[in-house]
């Protein structure tokens, strides 16, 4: 559409200009689209009448749009000023297209003038829809919707959606939507990614005569290709790399921009179009790849402009452990359509976001208010104020709306999911939409410091908020086909009324009772815990009222072992936070029932997975689906809770949730109900249950939970330690269990942990605390079930401390820091009288002293033993003698007096174990006194001075509990008996008795409480004067409930134990049992029963030196048994999964708890008890073998080399050792090889012991290190079925039936390979008297004629049917054999290597002929050839054990070597009498090293990482074995990253001393030192050890020359020999036929014409016996009963170690190995093919109908034509001389250009080498079509020449020219899919010279259209051709084929400023000769 507005003229313009007057003009916008007026220079009335179109996007016009009319003032110097300005509504263009209009224009401020301007408007209305839509476009949709947080995407892709209403029209003709899974939370941990994108080409870019660039916008790096010249279909094949080091979610989201630029064009509209897709999109692909898909290019200026062009690309996403796909270049013509990548529509809808915010609410102190601080110091009781000064920012795809301009701290960000808020779907999709609701940020504390927070990065939305920031009420809308008119403006009465039921609030009660705390990991303060939800208990948060939100500060008590807890013992704390918020009752239970239903699908599938895993039989498995079929169908129907009219509000939102959750729910119960009829397989099965998984999980998502988060926080010295965020719908209660919390009222334990990213950064593993409780989250009116449902009283306490400090000696309440009565803090003032209950409530007794818990523990409570302590203090005046100190002959470590070491009583339980004696291992002397000037002083040293008063010494005496006495840690200490706590200050710990520097005491009292209306809660006031009026003065009660060398750490509740430390063990085995006893577990038994307390096993490396090093922790839940009459039975062992961060681990184990029942004592070994006998599992005799070959790569330890090594391997406590290696830098294999074990195992394998293989370096002076260790976890993969009756010689063998015809042989054999081999069954193969093939070749094509003779003769009707068929079948291939020796020699002159390896890759166009020829191919696998399935990794004899130091597993530098070996583990006779079979390792061979000669074949590679600034690299190739090193530096290959190498290094290497073959691709660096692009490393060894023979690969057939010449050392009968000797077979028998031989092996024979009765017979081929050897061997590899590497080339991927596991590149190469003894083949050449000189011939005759561009001075049309050439992508553009002033189009040049070009016919490509720029040092080859351009041109002499039309001719696929003028036209430039191919496309390269009439086009707007036809002959020569034939370039000698002679043009032709003469003649003269006539004549008669 467009609007054309006139603008007439302006009246009374404002004069700003201080010199002169304004030069006014005049500006429109509509839309974004802009148009101005010419300026009037020094007019303030200026009259234009000109008119602006304004060209817009197409769309309805809206009532609320406006024209922009602005009066500019231009400025020559400087930017044009705003003079004045209005806006005209567009809706009265609605009603009339045509306006006429005075508009008054308004000033910067928006004040009225005197000025006014006179316009017109004429609105043209858009199109109509349905011709803008394009026919039947196929291809996928890529909607950014379908990918999670679309607000990451750009601002112009604009989301598209469906409306309801269209939806609801077009219900009928849709089908319905298939389910789609969602994009999951993506994890947040950084890793390495790489992203690989190929740009291959382009097409149809829009545009004539364009250079087209594309640019790639990744994550914020962006990289170009280069630039082609002059084309629409420009071809790149360029590949770029991304790296990047971050999470899966920040990266997926990312946006990748694909954008095509012109790139001459400077200005803003150089972009033809872009594309724009999520990273996320490509890598949820199949193998996280896009392969060779075509990309729809549009403008997103124009949204409506349809397509701009295509490029085809390839994209991946590789993360660690990835495989890179391979980007082959399909250079087949396609259908762009059936395979393209397109915008959700290609013409994009506008979209409008509207966010009304209505209100925030509980957001945090932000400022500091230092006047309000002095303030108040001075006693002012000025009000404090918010001191906050919030705004607020709404950005999506890159837009950004703010109420506020400057940037100041952030409070708090949250982030909707437009996935969360919207569902995709014709059917029953909606668009974004939102509340109103509350949203609710988190982030850092909410205590403000002026300092700042290290937790403040969280207020951004980085890592996860700890705390509650405050909330939001928003309201998000979309609409379609709409713009923003302002970014913000206010919101409406009307709104704000309408909003208000959302804003109603229900009372909630949130409680909670603590019934332990453990695993605290703080043993020097208090503790308490807080529990908050929103503002509500924030004990620091002074604008809610005070609630029972904390438990009472207690001191945490040694457990025992390591840990400490807090002691509540049966008293345990209470919390009640009273709360108010919106009643989403609704919402909540919706969520939990669908959780429910998730939770037992996850349940059931897991236990399904268990059973498959476990290989049950598929009836097990059927009846577990069915009942999880049944539980979903029955989860699935129960109905989604009801709305509650009145009590509940629900919103747009709410309403379509509800819809799409029912929708999903019925969906999943049909599928489930019809796969409970129809499913067949269980793995079928399995895979719809997870979909139905993930379907549910979809759903279960609320984004309108208004209600915050609740808190727990474990807070210590007025810090906040660690927390616990838990969804409120977790604890919420509802009448309805199926819509309860799951943790609702039940008795739970969780874990907190420390907040940020402190357990990363300080690598913190332990955990901060283990609590144990019930929650409950819930409306007020239901409080009765959670106080009705408890295990004992609730009581509530009011608290008070009372507070002294000793002056004097003497303690008083006076002069005291902390009021004589307060909280415990001692910041209120707490007096007893003050104490004012709210209504309701009353007391219950009197105050009364209530000790803190802690204070009731003795010091050494906890503990087994203890170290009593006692210094004996002695002193002296000056130059006096030591004596006893008078006052304090004896002290504690504080220098308070104590008891005399004789008067210590020791208490009940306890024993000493030792004497008193003196602690000499310290700072002291040898009778262990420390001195010191004076006790109160300290600085004690061992040193006697003369100063020195005082001296000092330990004297300990350890005590141990009695083995008779029952320890109890209820036992209490006596407690001074007015409860008090003593402490130096105030702000340190407390404890029960006083010391001699205890300055401050304090005792806590304590009021009972009762109620008698359950509606009120207990808060109270004070009364006493205006300062307890403050809100700090009011307060709640507290409530109580009444009722390496390792070693493990076990935790259970307050109890905590150590097992024995083993030493240097990776698998360690305890073998012990801990036993907790007397344990009291509050709570009740069906809930200890269900949910018992968790069992906290932790594991430690004990170091000599420090603390023990964390290595990981387990969680395991115990067995209950409480009930009194049930039998004991003994509990199965059991693994658990040890973690620590990414690493994981196992343990088994087992744990259980019991009540009445006790089971018998286990057995104690020492001081420890042992495992159960019950428990252990069943035993059996076990052979364990092992072929213990050798080490190899072992690395250094301790700064030495590893050189006289020996193994020992351990079991079940038992030890084999390995001889020793005298030297393994000679040889690294053992002398004996073999290690036996009779050991008694566990009989299932999932409790065998680990097998710990420990390698030792034998070193000088009898030591012995550990240099290397390796453990077998796992048994499976060695377990053999020894089966002892079973004899090799007693295999029956399969008789061969033979026919009395002898016409028919039925052959069957039997071998046998290390054990056995099965029957292979042989088809019938016939055997005929007379040979059916010769192997002549010549000798077959010369009996033709015998063969066709008597195929008529009469003797041949005798001969069976079998007999005619074959004789038919060898006519038929001799017939052919014909044809193929016609052409033989010429086909096989352009036979290689590579046409071997392109027919092997199916690429027929490079192989040419080979296959016609009949030879054969290889194999190209596209992996390493380790990982292909039917080689076993070449471990089928010796496996690769992988040895470790021991720690730091995750280290590079922990590897320590390999291991060679195997293992085989098999059951024996349970009687040890009995005779053990025969051993597995009977019969080994000799390993000694042996020198062999290795050939590395490299091909290729392909996407190798680039290193160079330009995208590329120079790639070489680097080898390495043992110390050998070989490279091809000097020859690498410049500016690629797919390079073909083609070549062959040779080294010799002593296998096994140097078995690993390092395979380096290295970038040549000119200056620094090169880099590696990758590497690989292949083991030699294993493939030499392996049966599948690698040493060289088994070709198809044996040739002694050509293309297939047998390169193995060993001839095909040597390697059949070989394999019958190993099989236990005789040797094969050959018959001496030399025609048609035949082998015997056993009972078969087998006949060569058999194999190659359907063969190609050719003069390469070898002899018969050696041919039919190889048949043979082929034949076994058929059957699948042994097979041979065939001849191959394999695919290695590439790595660095700066990127581990992330892919660096592939490189193609094939190995052949050779023993030295036995004589070595000539070499493969696999030089890469060299391209071929070619010379391309274009002789111009003329140009016809070129179009017209100029006008003369006499107005005739006319154009100076020339035409220029040149081969695309090769800088030698010619051009013909002009034919000026061409009135017709036709143009005369008779011109030669000639282009050389090299060419690779194999290819088909032209081969490019030129200089990226002019100061590079090497030239980049770079591989294109071969394209010949042709442009017509207008000449012109002082400006740039015109473009007219171009031609563009590839010459493998040239259009047909025409024979005739007439018959050229447009139609021969129709793409394939128009008119057939083969009409009219033909090749240069076969035709070799051609002539006729071509079409020249010009493109617009998509479109093509004539622009001329040139005539011209195109002819193309060889290389020998040209020289002996040259041709200079236009007329030029050598003028010849054909002669060119001086074009005939008219006279008019020619250039006129250089011959005036002719230009009066021709130009003049012509057309104004009556003129001209006339002035002569008139001047004549003058």
């Amino acid at each position: 559409m467009a609007l054309l507005i006139k603008i007439i003229s302006a009246t009374n313009v404002p004069d700003i200009e201080t010199l002169g007057k304004t030069d006014p003009f005049v500006v429109c916008e509509f839309r974004g689209c802009k148009d101005k007026t010419s300026v009037k220079e020094n007019d303030l009335n200026p009259v234009w009448n000109e008119n602006v179109r304004l060209e817009v996007v197409p769309g309805p016009l809206k009532s609320n749009e406006n024209i922009t009319i602005k009066l500019m003032d231009h400025e020559k110097i400087g930017r044009n000023r705003l003079v004045c300005q209005t806006k005209l509504a567009v809706n009265a263009l609605m009603q009339n297209p045509k306006l006429e209009r005075n508009l008054l224009m308004m000033d910067k401020k928006n004040r009225k003038t005197d000025c006014s301007v006179s316009i017109q408007i004429l609105y043209e209305a858009p199109i109509s829809a349905e011709k803008n839509i394009e026919n039947n476009e196929t291809g996928d949709v890529v909607d950014s919707r379908q990918e999670e947080d679309n607000e990451l995407a750009d601002e112009n892709d604009t989301i598209e959606y469906d409306s309801r209403a269209d939806m609801n029209n077009s219900i009928t003709k849709r089908k319905k939507p298939k389910s789609r899974k969602i994009r999951g939370r993506l994890s947040n941990k950084s890793q390495d990614f790489q992203i690989r994108i190929k740009i291959i080409e382009g097409r149809q870019l829009q545009g004539g005569n364009i250079d087209p660039v594309t640019r790639i916008t990744c994550f914020q790096q962006t990289k170009q290709t280069r630039i082609k010249k002059s084309t629409n279909s420009p071809f790149w094949n360029e590949v770029f790399f991304f790296n990047f080091f971050c999470s899966p979610g920040e990266l997926f989201d990312e946006i990748l921009d694909f954008q095509v630029f012109h790139s001459k064009k400077l200005r803003s509209d150089s972009l033809i179009g872009n594309f724009k897709c999520d990273i996320g999109m490509i890598y949820e692909a199949q193998d996280h790849s896009l392969i060779n898909k075509w990309l729809l290019l549009s403008n997103p200026e124009d949204l409506n402009s349809g397509a701009s062009g295509y490029i085809k690309i390839c994209a991946t996403v590789l993360g660690p452990g990835d495989t890179a796909p391979n980007f082959d270049l399909n250079n087949d013509e396609e259908d762009i359509e059936s395979n393209l990548l397109k915008p959700s529509g290609v013409h994009l809808r506008p979209a409008k976001f509207t966010l009304n915010l209505y209100r925030c609410e509980d957001l945090p102190i932000m400022d500091c208010d230092l006047v309000g601080d002095v303030k108040k110091f001075f006693g002012s009781k000025q009000k404090k104020g918010g001191r906050v000064d919030p705004y607020f920012v709404f950005s999506f795809a890159g837009s950004e709306v703010r109420d506020r301009l400057s940037d100041e701290d952030t409070i708090c960000t949250t982030f909707l999911r437009l996935s969360d808020i919207s569902k995709l779907g014709d059917l029953y999709g909606f668009l974004p939409t939102f509340g109103p609701s509350f949203v609710n940020f988190y982030g850092s504390p909410r205590e403000f410091s002026c300092l700042g927070n290290k937790y403040d990065y969280m207020n951004d939305g980085k890592g996860e908020g700890v705390c509650f920031r405050g909330r939001a009420l928003l309201e998000l809308k979309m609409a379609i086909e709409e713009s923003p008119d302002v970014p913000s403006q206010e919101i409406s009465q009307e709104s704000l009324y309408n909003v208000e039921k959302f804003m109603a609030r229900r009372k909630f009660k949130l409680n909670a009772i603590f019934y332990n705390a453990s695993l605290i990991y703080i043993d020097d303060a208090p503790v308490e815990f807080e529990v908050s939800i929103g503002n509500y208990g924030n004990k620091l948060d002074e604008t809610v009222p005070p609630s029972a939100s904390t438990t009472q500060i207690t001191n945490p008590v040694f457990d025992g072992s390591y840990y400490h807890f807090l002691p509540w013992s049966s008293t345990k704390p209470c919390v009640s936070v009273d709360c108010h918020w919106e009643d989403i009752s609704f919402r909540l239970e919706s969520l939990n029932s669908i959780l429910k239903t998730l939770h037992n699908l996850e349940s059931n599938l897991e236990q399904i997975r268990r059973a498959f895993k476990a290989k049950l039989s598929e009836r097990e498995l059927a009846q577990l689906i069915i009942i999880t079929l049944d539980r979903v169908i029955l989860d699935c129907q129960k109905p989604l809770p009801d709305i509650i009219k009145g009590q509940t509000v629900e919103n747009n939102l709410d309403r379509e949730i509800r819809i799409h959750r029912q929708r999903v729910l019925t969906d999943v119960r049909e599928q489930a109900i019809t796969l409970r009829k129809t499913a067949d397989n269980p793995e079928q099965a399995i895979s719809e249950l997870e979909d139905y998984f993930e379907q549910l999980k979809n759903i279960a998502l609320e984004p309108q939970s208004s209600i915050p988060d609740i808190i727990i926080w474990m807070i210590s010295d007025n810090e906040r330690k660690a927390f616990c965020r838990i969804p409120p719908n977790d604890i919420f209660f509802s009448p309805n269990p199926d819509y309860r919390g799951k943790y609702c009222n039940n008795l739970e334990t969780i874990h907190l942990k420390f907040p940020g990213e402190k357990m990363e950064n300080e690598k913190r593993f332990e955990i901060p605390a283990q609590l144990r409780l019930k929650l409950w989250f819930g409306l007020a009116r239901y409080e009765s079930s959670w106080t009705d449902n408890q295990d004992g009283e609730i009581s509530l306490f009011a608290e008070t401390y009372e507070n002294q400090v000793k002056i004097m000696n003497t303690w008083s309440g006076k002069f005291s820091t902390r009021p004589s009565f307060s909280d415990n803090n001692g910041k209120v003032k707490l007096k007893k009288d003050d104490f004012i209950v709210s209504d309701g409530w009353s007391w219950v007794g009197d105050w009364y002293i209530s000790p803190e818990l802690s204070m009731l523990y003795d010091k050494d409570s906890g503990h087994k033993s203890y170290i009593e302590e006692v210094y004996e203090l002695q002193s002296r005046t000056i130059g006096g003698k030591w004596s006893p100190d008078q006052n304090s002959p004896w002290i504690d470590v504080k220098g308070d007096k104590a008891e005399g070491k004789e008067d210590v009583v020791l208490s009940d339980g306890w024993e000493w174990k030792n004497q008193w004696s003196i602690d000499k291992n310290k700072a002291v002397d040898d009778d262990g006194w420390e001195y010191s000037i004076e006790i109160s002083i300290g600085g004690w040293g061992p040193v006697e001075k003369m100063y020195h008063l005082c001296r000092r010494r330990r004297w300990m005496r350890t005590r141990a509990f009695s083995k008779t006495h029952t320890q109890s840690k209820t036992e209490k200490a006596k407690v001074d008996s007015e409860g008090w706590e003593y402490a130096p200050t105030f702000t340190m710990k407390f404890h029960h008795v006083e010391r001699k520097l205890d300055m401050v005491r304090r005792r806590r009292w304590h009021r009972q409480l009762k109620n008698s209306k359950n509606d009120k809660p207990c808060i109270f006031s004070f009364k006493s004067d205006e300062e307890k009026k403050s809100k700090e003065k009011l307060a709640a009660p507290r409530m109580f409930l009444n009722c390496k060398d390792p070693f493990a750490r076990v935790s259970f509740m307050n109890y905590s134990d150590e097992t024995k430390k083993l030493e240097k063990t990776l698998c360690p085995t305890w073998d012990q049992t801990i036993i907790f006893d007397n344990i009291i577990i509050h709570g009740h038994p069906s809930q200890i029963n269900n949910k018992p307390p968790l069992i906290a096993i932790e594991f430690f490396d004990n170091d000599l030196i420090g603390s023990p090093e964390f290595l990981g922790r387990s969680m395991a839940t115990p067995q209950v048994k409480l009930k009194v009459d049930e039998s004991y039975e003994p509990v199965s062992l059991q693994w658990f999964d040890i973690r620590k961060g990414n690493q994981d681990g196992e343990l088994k184990g087992l744990s259980q708890m019991d009540g009445n029942i006790l089971p018998s004592t286990p057995p104690k070994m020492g001081d420890i008890y042992t495992v159960p006998p019950e428990v252990r599992p069943e035993l059996q005799r076990t052979g364990i073998e092992i072929l213990c070959l050798g080490l190899r790569n072992m690395k250094k330890y301790q700064f030495s080399n590893v050189t006289s090594p020996s193994i020992e391997f351990e079991i079940g406590g038992h030890v084999q050792k390995s001889p020793v290696i005298k030297n393994i830098k000679k040889n690294p294999n053992f002398q004996e090889c073999t290690i036996f074990f009779d050991i008694m195992l566990p009989k299932e394998e999932l409790y065998l012991p680990p097998l710990n293989i420990i390698v030792r370096d034998n070193r000088q002076f009898g030591r012995k290190p550990r240099v290397g260790m390796h453990t077998v976890s796992s048994f499976e993969k060695y377990q053999r079925k020894y089966q002892n009756d079973q004899n090799l010689s007693d295999i029956n063998d399969e008789e061969s039936a033979v026919s009395d015809d002898s016409e028919t042989i039925i052959v069957g054999m039997t071998g046998i390979l290390n054990t056995a081999m099965d029957t292979i069954d042989q088809p019938k193969l016939y055997s005929k008297k007379q040979p059916l093939l010769s192997a002549s070749f010549e000798e077959n094509i010369a009996s033709l004629n015998v063969h066709k003779e008597k195929q008529t003769s009469d003797d041949d009707q005798s001969l069976n049917k079998n007999e005619v068929q074959l004789h038919s079948l060898f006519f038929d291939k001799l017939s052919k054999n014909i044809v193929i020796l016609q052409y033989f020699d010429l086909w096989e002159e352009n036979i290689d290597w590579w046409s071997k390896y392109y027919a092997s890759l199916g690429d027929l166009k490079k192989a040419k002929h080979y296959l016609d020829l009949g030879y054969s191919t290889i194999e190209i696998y596209t992996t390493e050839l380790e990982k292909v399935p039917m080689f076993e990794k070449f471990t089928d004899y010796c496996d690769t054990f992988n040895l470790q130091h021991g720690k730091n597993l995750d280290e590079e530098s922990s590897t320590a070597g390999q291991f060679k070996g195997n293992i085989f583990v098999y059951p024996l006779p349970s009687n040890p009498n009995e005779e053990i079979p025969e051993k597995v390792l009977s019969n080994v061979p000799d390993f000694s090293p042996k020198e062999y000669l290795i050939r590395i074949y490299v091909i290729k590679a392909f996407d190798l990482q680039p290193k160079d600034s330009n995208g590329m690299a120079d790639p070489y190739i680097s080898i390495k074995i043992g110390k050998k090193k070989v490279n091809n530096r000097d020859s690498f290959i410049p500016n690629s990253v797919n390079p073909t190498f083609g070549c062959l290094f040779e080294l010799k290497a002593n296998i096994p001393v140097e078995k690993d073959v390092i395979i380096k691709v290295k970038d040549f660096d000119l200056v620094s030192n090169d880099d590696v692009i990758g590497e690989t490393t292949i083991d030699l060894e294993n493939r030499l050890l392996s049966k599948y023979k690698t040493t060289v690969g088994l070709a198809k057939t044996y040739c002694t020359s050509g293309p297939n010449q047998w390169r193995d050392s060993l001839k095909p009968t040597d390697i059949l020999k070989s394999y019958c000797i190993s099989a236990g077979l005789n040797d094969p028998l050959f018959s001496n036929s030399i025609d048609n031989p035949t082998v015997e092996i056993g009972h078969s024979t087998f006949q060569l014409g058999n194999f190659e009765n359907s063969m190609i017979l050719h003069k390469h081929l070898g002899p018969p016996k050696e041919r039919l050897a190889l048949h043979l061997l082929h034949f076994l590899a058929e059957k699948k009963k042994f097979f041979f590497v065939p001849e191959h080339v394999e695919t290695r991927s590439l790595y660095c170690p700066l990127q581990p596991g992330i892919e660096q590149g592939k490189l193609q190469l094939f190995v052949d190995m050779f023993p030295l003894d036995n004589g070595v083949p000539p070499a493969l050449d696999i030089t890469s093919r060299k391209p071929k000189k070619f010379e391309i011939r274009v002789v111009i005759w003329n140009t016809k109908e070129v179009v017209l561009d100029e006008t003369s001075i006499t107005g005739e049309k006319m154009s100076d034509i020339y035409v220029k050439g040149w081969i695309k992508d090769i800088d030698d553009k010619q051009s013909t001389d002009v034919h000026y002033r061409s009135l017709d189009g036709e143009g005369n040049f008779n011109w030669r250009m000639v282009f050389p070009f090299d060419y690779m016919p194999a290819e088909e490509l032209v081969c490019v080498k030129k200089k990226d720029h002019f100061w590079s040092l090497n030239e980049s080859e770079i591989m294109v079509p071969p394209t010949l351009i042709l442009q017509v041109w207008d000449n012109d002499n002082f400006s740039s020449d015109d473009f007219l039309g171009t031609l563009e001719l590839n010459l493998n696929d040239m259009i047909k020219p025409a024979k005739s003028q007439r018959k050229c036209n447009i139609g021969q430039l129709k793409t394939q899919n128009d008119v057939e191919k083969q009409q009219k496309r033909i090749s240069l390269f076969e035709q070799k010279r051609l002539s006729g009439f071509w079409p020249v086009y010009n493109e617009k707007d998509g479109k093509k259209s004539l622009s001329g036809k040139i005539e011209m002959q195109i002819e193309l020569l060889s290389e020998k051709e040209f020289q002996d034939c040259p041709a200079g370039r236009g007329q030029d000698e050598p003028n010849q084929r054909p002669k060119l002679e001086k074009p005939n043009r008219p006279a008019t032709s020619f250039l006129w400023f250089t011959s005036p003469w002719k230009s009066l003649k021709h130009i003049i003269w012509k057309s104004y000769k009556w003129v001209l006539q006339l002035i002569l004549y008139s001047i004549k008669s003058l």
